[in-house]
């Protein structure tokens, strides 16, 4: 039996994708159901795996977090909120640089930082975008298309992928959706892991 750490798999170059079975510590025979994308310097502490919600492609759960927040609920300039996140079918390490439209994406670190202007360009209302990008440069707009933006994705990104391998989203953080048979209960339950935390066995195939 060969097993190995889905984040090792991840670095070697391989694209993960949802419906693959894996393992953890505490809970065996898990199948990924898919990706969620974050931004790390998000000031993230925590997820309760207790999902709020969840639909087909989005996921809305608990966030025990530093930077959005202030509140000594969790301790000092800490909160626990409420975060609704896409999730994709498949997640690989950009190898080199691409130019997407920044429209056609979901970039959790614009999303963080510039909610309100990013949600503009996708929908092709804005024509001016005031970059607190923490990577100046990789922004740019289409000439003479006053409200298009191309996003040149950098080396060893993460591409979050659709089901047909099309990028809809880039980021440099994420966790891996598991959806597994609750043991006292038999209901079907859903929870969030780092990929350190995942092993997979190479011998099982995919469901």
């Amino acid at each position: 039996m060969e097993i190995s750490k889905l984040s090792t798999l991840l670095e070697q170059g391989e694209q993960l994708k949802s419906g693959k079975v894996v393992n953890h510590t505490l809970s065996k025979d898990m199948v990924i159901y898919g990706f969620v994308p974050l931004y790390n310097n998000d000031g993230l502490i925590a997820f309760d795996n207790d999902l709020i919600a969840m639909e087909e492609s989005r996921v809305c759960c608990n966030v025990l977090t530093t930077t959005r927040y202030t509140d000594s609920g969790y301790g000092k300039d800490c909160k626990k909120a409420f975060y609704t996140y896409p999730i994709f079918d498949r997640v690989s390490v950009c190898k080199e640089t691409q130019d997407l439209f920044l429209s056609q994406i979901y970039v959790p670190e614009l999303a963080a930082t510039n909610r309100n202007e990013f949600n503009r360009i996708r929908s092709y209302k804005q024509t001016s975008f005031h970059n607190k990008f923490s990577r100046p440069g990789i922004i740019e707009k289409v000439p003479d298309d006053s409200k298009t933006y191309i996003y040149h994705t950098t080396p060893g990104e993460y591409l979050f992928q659709d089901e047909y391998d099309t990028v809809r989203g880039v980021g440099n953080e994420f966790l891996v959706i598991c959806r597994h048979t609750n043991q006292v209960t038999g209901h079907l339950d859903f929870a969030l892991f780092r990929t350190s935390e995942l092993f997979i066995d190479n011998s099982v195939s995919s469901i």
